[in-house]
């Protein structure tokens, strides 16, 4: 829709977009750029708006400069501006002079399985070993998600999700050689194959006890009612037992678990919506269920989430995306949460287990409005050091960045928050397309910080991780991950995990096959 009605004004550049690929864009022109942004890839179609941008004809001009002439003469199209267009067609700096266009490119929608072009470029990375296949080959190729990893000495977990035979179901593969080769995948859960509906899978490993919590509807997608599953398994990956419900008796949906053992003993932690907003309205709040002694059930769920929303957020009280982390006989979960009508990150510390959580502490520190800060990952050490990592979007900016925090409280206050991901230097606010980095995670050992995180700097998404020796003080560059160096497959969710031997395991969703797989990269983390 283009044009004034009434008051309100609506003028959007249609575009086509494809897959960006690592190729410059080129000087700026009509066809690689939004209206007074920058050149960036991936145009497969772009309409015009009522002028070209001043910096095609004047390639010296700058950013600001741009907008400053473009913001003139768009602010001519308002109601009431009181400049008449010379006719009623008629598009240009007049009022309601607003371009339509139609825009059109001819693409190949695919029909099977495969969804993405074979990507056959391999550039080994820095310090990352060739990426590994997790998932083994397919006789048909079907997609694959959310993958996660856990370690404990040689032996490396992994879960995801697929939809081998009707719905998704949640599988486990193991490497018994520190990551070089995975045993054959198997479905975790008792269910039939493909008659339940599972996602987000889970895990944490601890000596030889290994477990995978997830998500599942009870009625075919039905998100509506679901319920979280937890599953043993011994060092070797062998199954033991059968499922165990974590959540209390099924009662509105359930999203994304996180797990961490403490001692031998799985505390899981979900997003629940049991809770009515008010006028009934089901509401995202986070709930923690812990283990009891038989392993074989799960103690009452306790609400973690605490505090009053403000008086915007009064039916949108919403919490997403909990993860956790174990220091001792510390607990420490972290979600994001729009009690403040932005989305925040937030912090609670329970001393007993799980049993109970202490005050909520926000982790951002950006005053101003439309903060879109989400998916955080934590770590924490015994002396009572907390860090904390998350996908950051404040200050209204076109681009998203991986921000940290530190506390040396226990999780009571936090630093100034910083950028880490490093995207920023070298940025040319006259050149450079913003970028932008997401999806991270973050491990700890021996002092030393871990953080990977999925990331489009070179056009099209990739993985990257980054180091601290001195606790947080300073990051070293970013480096790869992945192996597939120019080319133009996408590389995205990654989790990553130490293991035995100072080893760091990265797991990502890969689609260089046609399709999205599950590949790990591993190196020696010193």
């Amino acid at each position: 829709m283009t044009g004034n009605f009434f008051d309100v004004t609506f003028d959007g550049q249609s575009a086509i977009i494809g897959r960006k690929r690592k190729t410059d864009p080129g000087p700026l022109g009509p066809a690689n750029a939004w209206i007074g942004q920058n050149p960036d890839g991936g145009f497969l179609a772009l309409a015009p708006w009522i002028e070209p941008d001043p910096g095609i004809a004047a390639a010296g001009l700058g950013l600001a400069a741009r907008r400053t002439l473009l913001a003139g003469d768009g602010a001519i199209l308002l109601p009431g501006s009181g400049v008449p267009c010379p006719g009623s067609l008629a598009a240009g700096a007049c009022e309601n002079g607003y371009r339509e266009a139609i825009v059109w490119a001819d693409a190949d929608v695919p029909d099977s399985p495969v969804t993405a072009p074979v990507d056959p470029v391999r550039t080994p990375p820095p310090h990352f070993r060739p990426s590994v296949r997790v998932s083994g080959d397919e006789p048909v190729p079907v997609a694959q998600h959310a993958p996660r990893v856990a370690a404990s000495g040689p032996r490396v977990y992994v879960v995801w999700y697929e939809a081998r035979a009707g719905l998704d179901n949640v599988f486990l593969a193991v490497s018994r050689n520190r990551g070089a080769t995975f045993g054959a995948p198997r479905q975790v859960s008792d269910n039939p194959p493909g008659a339940v509906e599972e996602l987000h899978p889970v895990v944490a490993a601890r000596g030889n006890r290994v477990v995978v919590a997830w998500q599942e509807f009870v009625n075919g997608r039905d998100a509506d009612l679901g319920r979280i599953t937890l599953a043993y398994f011994d060092g070797r990956g062998r199954k033991v037992g059968h499922d165990v419900q974590v959540d209390d008796p099924a009662s509105g949906g359930k999203w994304l678990p996180a797990v961490a053992l403490v001692g031998a003993t799985p505390i899981v932690v979900w997003v629940d919506e049991r809770d009515g907003g008010p006028e009934g309205e089901p509401l995202e709040h986070v709930y923690a269920a812990r283990a009891d002694p038989t392993g074989r059930a799960f103690a009452p769920a306790v609400r973690v989430d605490g505090g009053a929303p403000v008086p915007l957020a009064l039916h949108l009280d919403n919490k997403w995306a909990p993860t956790i982390a174990v220091a001792g006989r510390s607990l420490y979960v972290a979600w994001a949460d729009f009690r403040n009508y932005n989305w925040d990150i937030f912090l609670t510390r329970s001393d007993d287990g799980g049993r109970s959580f202490g005050p909520n502490v926000e982790v951002d520190d950006f005053p101003d409005l439309e903060r879109l800060d989400e998916r955080p990952a934590i770590a924490a050490d015994r002396r009572g050091h907390v860090h904390v990592v998350w996908t950051d979007l404040r200050a209204r900016e076109p681009d998203t960045n991986i921000f940290y925090a530190r506390s040396d409280d226990r999780g009571t206050t936090f630093s100034t928050n910083r950028p880490l991901d490093g995207s920023r230097l070298g940025f040319d606010v006259d050149r450079s397309s913003p970028t932008n980095q997401w999806h991270p995670s973050l491990a700890m050992a021996h002092g030393k910080l871990f953080v990977a995180w999925q990331d489009n700097r070179l056009g099209n998404d990739d993985i990257f991780l980054t180091t601290s020796a001195d606790g947080g003080a300073t990051f070293a560059p970013a480096e790869r991950v992945d192996d597939t160096g120019a080319g133009a497959s996408e590389q995205t969710r990654p989790h990553l995990a130490l293991g035995g031997r100072r080893r760091c395991y990265v797991v990502w969703e890969d689609d260089r096959n046609g399709t999205t797989d599950i590949y790990l990269g591993r190196r020696i983390c010193r």
